[in-house]
């Protein structure tokens, strides 16, 4: 079965790339991209334990490909995403993840834009995140997650005013029997209305609602409608600086009475600030309510802050210095902490090929029993590029 699907990918992306470049061999824009990384990473506690540190190495492989073409005045893209891992010791913990999207564009109209867009992606649970356990012979918590949306854009180019639907069709499944008790089948419906307020600066509003509906319901019935009302800002206060911020209420109401309801405020910011041509520093601030499979608590609120400085010392070399902080609360309260330093360098040998090497210090404080860790985790990587 596996060997069918990689056969009709193979197809299917030999297609692409013909018709691609049929529909784009009178155009100027760049119609594919394509990128291969390799990475040798060192782990010194690989299952994210405060008593069992384990140490592993990993050679991983990344390949990226995304093909734009443009048949009969529409647009169509699509890009697949890959990681395959490899552990040296323990091999339970090897991996393959696939992300692969489509997108399709139309305007019917000078007013009217529709979007089509699909994506499928196989992942893992990030091992020693919140309600996140393992032990030397457990494997990843895998899981897959196809969906699929439709969009409608409707904006008159006399009026600053926009107004956008979409509706979104969901599905996750994981691949361990134990976990499936967590597949879901979800339906999101969001309302968007932006008005452009200045040349600078975009606000807006947003409501939308998710139905989930879970398969399996013989562990314990969770199926909830989750709703958010947003409200949102868009500017750039000058050459240099770019702002965003968006905040609102969302609230989570589940079929069986047991489980108490969710109300919380949810908050996302960013401030990216080019304090020279090489130069910038990026600021991210965020609230938000994360879903998790542990039967113990369905769901936490993530606060995270992360900051990063990222600076080009000549055409050729480049270093990212960034700090990441969160807390993690759940509903019957526990708190996690963790924090995150990470410098790197990165070294462009030719047009096509760079280097990069960095180092990355972790730590979890938990109120949860046995949840702390330590963790250190070294990098060095090879990237190829075609463009």
């Amino acid at each position: 079965m596996r060997k069918c699907l990689q056969i009709i990918f193979l197809v299917l992306l030999v297609s692409i790339t013909f018709i691609s470049e049929v529909y784009s061999q009178n155009r100027q824009e760049k119609s594919y991209y394509a990128q291969a990384l390799s990475t040798f990473k060192y782990e010194d506690n690989v299952l994210r334990s405060k008593f069992d540190k384990r140490s592993d190495s990993i050679m991983e492989v990344s390949p990226k490909i995304s093909f734009t073409m443009y048949p009969f005045g529409t647009k169509f893209s699509t890009a697949y995403g890959g990681k395959i891992g490899r552990h040296v010791t323990y091999l339970q913990q090897d991996y393959l993840h696939h992300n692969l999207s489509a997108e399709w564009e139309a305007r019917p109209s000078s007013v009217l834009n529709v979007k089509l867009l699909g994506s499928y992606i196989r992942n893992q649970e990030t091992l020693g995140d919140t309600g996140i356990d393992a032990s030397v012979d457990d494997s990843p918590n895998v899981f897959e997650r196809p969906s699929g949306e439709i969009k409608i854009l409707y904006r008159n180019g006399e009026s600053r005013a926009s107004f956008e639907f979409s509706v979104q069709i969901g599905m996750l499944r994981y691949k361990k029997s134990d976990l499936s008790t967590n597949d879901t089948d979800s339906m999101t419906y969001k309302f968007l209305n932006g008005y452009q307020w200045t040349g600078k600066t975009r606000v807006y509003y947003s409501i939308s609602r998710t139905n989930s509906r879970y398969v399996n319901k013989e562990a314990f019935e969770s199926d909830n409608t989750a709703s958010r009302y947003l409200v949102g800002a868009e500017w750039k206060s000058s050459g240099k600086t770019v702002s965003f911020i968006e905040t609102g209420l969302a609230t989570q109401a589940f079929v069986n009475e047991e489980i108490s309801s969710t109300n919380d405020i949810n908050i996302s910011s960013s401030l990216v600030w080019h304090m020279r041509s090489y130069s910038q520093i990026s600021l991210n601030l965020s609230r938000n309510t994360q879903s998790t499979s542990n039967s113990e608590f369905l769901t936490y609120v993530r606060n995270r802050v992360d900051i990063s400085w990222q600076h080009g010392f000549n055409n050729r070399l480049a270093s990212v210095l960034s700090f990441d902080a969160t807390l993690n609360q759940t509903n019957d309260n526990e708190s996690e902490f963790f924090y995150t330093l990470t410098p790197s360098l990165n070294y462009q040998l030719t047009r096509w090929a760079s280097v990069a090497s960095q180092m990355s210090l972790q730590s979890k404080k938990s109120t949860i029993e046995n949840s702390e860790y330590d963790l250190f985790v070294f990098t060095t990587s090879i990237n190829l590029m075609l463009r």
